[in-house]
């Protein structure tokens, strides 16, 4: 029986779009943003941070030389406050509330720094959450299953009583792998609603 919903967080929570994030920020043209996402976002360094193996100042250091001395300012920017310019989900928040009403806990698995907990509190929803593990704190990424088999441990779950909401598929057969159920989502929250009433089976 399934008694705790584990979700992701980047495009499922909130949809992480550097090329958004840098307009919002003031980088307004399309050249200067292209180069951008291409030496941070799109980056292997970024995913480093996401490893635990480098922090913000760390990958700035590495990023800045990369880049004409008028980005930098953008650069620090983006890679330091991305997370001011937050884009929700549109009623992921509501539909997390619902599920904890009805008695599920609700927890988060993430590829994300270190970071994140200093954030995470500005999502809504965010109280809902009876525990979160982000990828940085423990050196290990999904999909690989060590991640799952860490997280179940940290909280005491069982693995058959999770479903794990991600937005790729190969990180849900990551989840599998350990026994724990899966859901893709694909950007629509009615259909996660929906697919989440069927495997719980409520009427």
């Amino acid at each position: 029986m399934i008694k705790n919903l584990v979700f992701d967080m980047g495009r499922v929570l909130i949809d992480y779009d550097p090329d958004a994030i840098l307009q919002m920020q003031g980088v307004l043209d399309p050249n200067d943003r292209k180069l951008l996402r291409l030496e941070i976002a799109s980056s292997p360094l970024w995913a480093l941070m996401d490893w635990g193996h480098i922090n913000e100042k760390e990958l700035e250091k590495l990023v800045l030389p990369k880049l004409p001395q008028r980005l930098h300012h953008a650069a620090h920017r983006y890679i330091s406050h991305w997370n001011e310019c937050l884009i929700v989900i549109d009623g992921m928040a509501e539909l997390i509330a619902r599920y904890h009403e009805m008695g599920y806990q609700i927890y988060l698995l993430s590829n994300a720094s270190s970071r994140a907990n200093d954030y995470f509190h500005t999502i809504p929803g965010h109280e809902y959450f009876s525990g979160t593990l982000f990828s940085a704190d423990i050196q290990l990424v999904k999909p690989m299953p060590a991640i799952y088999e860490t997280f179940l441990a940290k909280f005491s779950l069982q693995a058959e009583e999770c479903v794990f909401i991600d937005d790729l598929p190969g990180n849900i057969a990551g989840g599998m792998t350990v026994g724990m159920q899966g859901l893709v989502f694909r950007g629509d929250v009615n259909a996660l609603r929906e697919q989440l009433d069927e495997l719980l089976d409520i009427q």
